[in-house]
């Protein structure tokens, strides 16, 4: 563990704990990093393929501002076990969001406010919509997948190579303007080069089923790149300001999709609007 934080840069002078949870059988890691007497009970979760020790900026920044933050490595991200990146339904991550929250209310942890970006946006996104009534404060959607790029052509591409293979070649995307992060992804040891095609099939499942949910009136703040390559962005904007009528809007002029690891000035324009977005709204 000491290498494992010298090497992704989480902090180390505040209060650590790790919780080990079984999620359907999968061993699923919880990390908590905690300053004196914090302000905030935050909730983080990644996005696809990363995991936390990717989101050590962040992190750094949430703790500094004085907040408590419990992060989540999914199954088969980070240090969570299971097959890698693989998930047969998305319902998979939500039993693992519920299974966080009830094992910080053991700990009498109860978050306020959640973050999530891409992946992990959307699946809090559909658990709150499935769920209805959670005491959570605020949620901050940071580029959230509903859609992904080029959605129509991604099902055609689904289907026919799901015919002759299981797993296909990662695309690289240029998701960041910082290359010390691009090059630390391509480089990180608990990141792969494959994606299962099961988990494309779950989104494809998943998306269906979120579309047929009803709107709620959560106190929600979405942060959106406008070079953001991965999400079908201006789709999924569209998206969850109907599911959630309430929500402000925040467009990040040439942000791309890894907005929490974006190059400056971007990444600390973000990080100032998820504080902001902490205390009160964007």
């Amino acid at each position: 563990m000491h290498h494992y934080f010298r090497y992704y840069g989480l902090p180390t002078n505040i209060d650590y704990r790790r919780f080990s949870m079984n999620v359907d059988g999968d061993f699923v890691v919880m990390q908590r990093f905690t300053p004196p007497q914090p302000k905030e009970e935050i909730l983080l979760l990644h996005g696809f393929m990363e995991h936390v020790g990717m989101l050590a900026p962040f992190i750094c920044s949430l703790t500094e501002q004085g907040n408590s933050v419990s992060a989540v490595d999914f199954q088969g991200h980070g240090l969570s076990g299971g097959e890698r990146h693989r998930v047969d339904n998305f319902r998979e991550y939500e039993v693992t969001l519920g299974k966080a929250l009830e094992t910080l209310g053991e700990e009498n942890i109860h978050p306020r406010v959640i973050i999530g970006h891409s992946t992990g946006a959307g699946v809090a996104a559909h658990y709150i919509l499935s769920e209805r009534h959670l005491p959570w404060r605020k949620l901050i959607l940071v580029a959230p997948l509903a859609r992904s790029r080029g959605w129509r052509p991604a099902k055609l591409g689904y289907y026919a190579a799901n015919m002759f293979v299981e797993e296909i070649p990662r695309r690289y995307r240029h998701n960041s303007s910082d290359p010390t992060y691009v090059e630390k992804q391509r480089a990180d040891p608990l990141q792969s080069g494959r994606i299962p095609l099961a988990w494309v099939r779950a989104m494809f499942e998943w998306e269906g089923r979120f579309r047929k949910l009803a709107p709620h009136s959560m106190d929600v703040d979405i942060i959106q790149g406008t070079d953001d390559q991965t999400v079908a962005w201006e789709h999924n904007l569209r998206f969850f300001e109907e599911k959630f009528p309430n929500a402000a809007i925040a467009l990040i002029e040439k942000g791309k999709h890894q907005l929490l690891n974006e190059g400056e000035p971007i990444r600390s324009i973000v990080f100032r609007l998820i504080h902001r977005s902490i205390g009160g709204r964007l």
